[in-house]
Order: C-alpha cells, then sequence, then structure tokens
C-alpha cells in the first residue's frame, strides 16, 4: 500500500488528476411526532434548509432544518389547527412563506425570525385578505402574491413600508407574481402580458418598475423569473418552439437555453447562485410514462442528471432524484428523492478529496494515509469531508485499503 501512494505522489506531481464532483446525501428528518414527510423548498448558503413537514396530528407546518437530527417547527400564524409552508430562507436564519389563519382559512404571507417568532404581512391595499411570500433576501425583503380586488399581484415587503404593489407588465391583465429577489432587491417573477395570457417574466427595481427580459433568439420567451442572483441573472423555463426548456438570462449577455438530458422532452430551472450553477427539473415524454429527475447545471458540465452522481453510500431505498429545487453558493442542493417522503440536502464533494481543499491532488495523500490509520480522527479533523464519502474511490459504498488502487489510478490521470 505505502508503495502504491508513493507512485501515487510521483504520478500526482506530473499529471493532473480528474476532478470528479459526487454529492453526499442527508436527509432533513421530520417534524416531532411527524410521519416522515418533509418537503424542502430552498436552502441558504449557510447550510439552512426550509419547507413544509409533517406533525404529529397529521396537520402540516413550515420547519427551518440547521443541519440537527430535528426540525424546528415554526408554527402557524394561528395555532395548532392552522397550517403553514416555508418557502424562502435567508442568511440570517429568517424564513418567508404562508400560514392559514383560523376560523375561516385565510392564507396569509408571514415572515419567521428566532426572535419574533412567526409574523403576518398582511395584504395589498384594497386587498380581500390573500397573500403568499415566496422568496426573502438578506435585508428581510419578501416577495410574494397578494390580491387586488378580484385579481392577484406581485407584492415587495419591507418592515419601513409593509406591503407594495409592484405592478404588471404592459398589455396585459392585472395578474403578476413575485418568486425571488436578491441582495441588490431586484424581483422576478411572471405577469400576465401582451405576449401571453399564462405569464412572462419580468425584473423589477425601485428605479425601472417591472419591465420584460425580451425574446429569446429563435423564438420564445422565459415564462416564469423562478431564481434571480446577485448578479442579477435570472433562471426559469422558457417556452421555445422546441417546448418547455430551463433558460438562464443574463442582464449583459441575453438568453442561454439550458437544453435537456438525452431521452427527455422538457426542462424546468428552479433555482440558481451567484457563480451561475442551475437546478431543476427534466420530464420524460408521455408515452414513457412522464418520468422526472432532478438535474444541475454549470458552464463546464452543462446539465447532468443528479442520480448518477450521488455517492454509493447513499441508502440503496432511494431511487431518482426526483427534482432539485434551490441551490446555495456552496453547490449545496435541496431534493426530493424518489423512495421516500423525507428531504434531503445534496453536499457536493470531489472524490478523493481528503484534505477538503476542494481539488484532488498530491496534497490528498497524507490525509487519505491517516483516513486510513484512523478514520475517526480524520473526521474529526475535517467534518465536511468524511472519508466514508469522499475516500470512498472504488465506489463500493466502504472505506478501506481497497480503495487505494483506484486512488493511485485516479492521482495518476487515469480515471
Amino acid at each position: 500500500m505505502l508503495v502504491a501512494l508513493a507512485i501515487a505522489a510521483t504520478c500526482g506531481e506530473r499529471a493532473g488528476a480528474l476532478q470528479q464532483t459526487l454529492y453526499r446525501v442527508t436527509g432533513v428528518g421530520d417534524l416531532p411526532g411527524g410521519h416522515l414527510y418533509s418537503l424542502p423548498y430552498a436552502v441558504s448558503d449557510t447550510g439552512l434548509v426550509t419547507g413544509i413537514g409533517n406533525r404529529e396530528d397529521y396537520g402540516n407546518n413550515a420547519y427551518l432544518w440547521q443541519g440537527t437530527d430535528a426540525l424546528w417547527d415554526l408554527e402557524s400564524l394561528d395555532p395548532p389547527d392552522a397550517q403553514s409552508i416555508g418557502e424562502g430562507v435567508n442568511n440570517l436564519g429568517h424564513v418567508c412563506g404562508v400560514s392559514e389563519t383560523t376560523p375561516n382559512g385565510d392564507e396569509q404571507a408571514f415572515l419567521w425570525t428566532p426572535e419574533a417568532g412567526m409574523i403576518g404581512l398582511g395584504d395589498l391595499p384594497g386587498g380581500s385578505f390573500y397573500s403568499w411570500a415566496h422568496g426573502i433576501n438578506d435585508l428581510d425583503e419578501v416577495v410574494g402574491l397578494g390580491r387586488i380586488d378580484s385579481d392577484y399581484g406581485a407584492f415587495l415587503w419591507t418592515a419601513g413600508t409593509g406591503m407594495i404593489y409592484l405592478g404588471d407588465l404592459p398589455g396585459g391583465e392585472i395578474m403578476s407574481n413575485a418568486l425571488a429577489i436578491n441582495n441588490r432587491s431586484e424581483v422576478t417573477g411572471y405577469s400576465v402580458s401582451s405576449r401571453t395570457a399564462l405569464g412572462e417574466a419580468f425584473i423589477w427595481d425601485a428605479v425601472n418598475g417591472m419591465r420584460s427580459l425580451g425574446s429569446i433568439p429563435g423564438g420564445g420567451y422565459l415564462a416564469e423569473g423562478q431564481a434571480i442572483n446577485n448578479l442579477g441573472q435570472i433562471a426559469g423555463p422558457a417556452a421555445t418552439p422546441e417546448g418547455k426548456r430551463a433558460c438562464v438570462w443574463d442582464p449583459q449577455t441575453g438568453f442561454k437555453l439550458l437544453g435537456v438530458p438525452e431521452g427527455f422532452a422538457s426542462s424546468d430551472a428552479w433555482g440558481m447562485n451567484d457563480v451561475g450553477q442551475v437546478v431543476g427539473q427534466c420530464a420524460k415524454p408521455f408515452e414513457m410514462g412522464q418520468r422526472y429527475e432532478g438535474w444541475v447545471w454549470d458552464e463546464q458540465y452543462g446539465m447532468q442528471l443528479l442520480t448518477p452522481l450521488l455517492g454509493a453510500r447513499k441508502p440503496a431505498y432511494l431511487k431518482e432524484v426526483r427534482w432539485a429545487r434551490d441551490i446555495n453558493n456552496r453547490g449545496q442542493i435541496v431534493c426530493s428523492i424518489r423512495g421516500s417522503n423525507e428531504g434531503f440536502l445534496l453536499t457536493p464533494f470531489v472524490l478523493g478529496d481528503l484534505n477538503c481543499d476542494g481539488a484532488f491532488d498530491a496534497f490528498d495523500i497524507a490525509p487519505f494515509v491517516d483516513a486510513l490509520l484512523d478514520k475517526p480522527a480524520h473526521d474529526a479533523l475535517h467534518p465536511d469531508c468524511p472519508a466514508d464519502w469522499v475516500g470512498d474511490m472504488n465506489q463500493d459504498g466502504s472505506f478501506n485499503g481497497f480503495d487505494v488502487d483506484a486512488f493511485v489510478e485516479l492521482l495518476a490521470g487515469g480515471g
């Protein structure tokens, strides 16, 4: 073994190793007393997850998961009978979403903080008391959907202004919905326009108001702005002559269609981070059973199905990643996996990166040996790169001496 690793050190000096990114699977559990149902909607850069979980009384409430075995039950605006959903979480650990209010079952947007708990955000002026929050930024600005008379409109809520109406795209009827907001207070979502009765993506800011993103070269338009990052890039599904396609819009370069994996008919984009990674869902054609799978896209590798990228140590009962909802700036993804109603956090790792510096190279040889000799000590030193995941070079589900040959081969560039 030591001879092989010495050879690996020599090879590592003269050959670039293949950087193979896989994902470590972590379940977020369920609310205390619940029945293992925890649908995730959003993840912060600090790894906080929010969504909807099952309570002991078979109701559902918004939750906040912080990397522990138990979820925080955020309750509702009118406990104990009302239900709630967590839709967005920021880096302060503050959550937005929607909660029922009893006894008439009205739905109201909320903002939850550890200090104040859940507070209702009200409704748009002149509305009939209905609001739903979809997105939140690190300034605690919240966006979503409210009611204006018998119609619906996008809103922005701040502590200073309360809830304000963002308008609609020109030519359409009153119908708009705000889905995401970045730290520059730019908002995206969709609005009925002269182009379509189904909705068209918009970008909004306080200076320019709401405006369309324009047409995609070759035909089509972005139907919804599902995510907006801090560069002002927007991701969502586009309506094109070829069908629904995941798409990214950049304020400088315009549109980029992300395509579909081979054998799939359509794709949706739902989340995006500041380095331009995008996640979403693609669908097989109807004649093939309309099967759905989650994917991740970046400039280097294009669109990749997530299922083949799950590390070998994932539980055997977990099958395909059904959809990927959000991705943070660490590349962590929240998703649903067929075989379980539990939500999951996927954390990326580079196979062989035993020193946890984000690259696989000769500097990983000494930590690899240390992990073989004392795995608990290695994991204590590198909790984000546990040896059972990162060191399982032959992907047989175990980390041991049988991984040495694969380590050497990959380091030599033969992976």
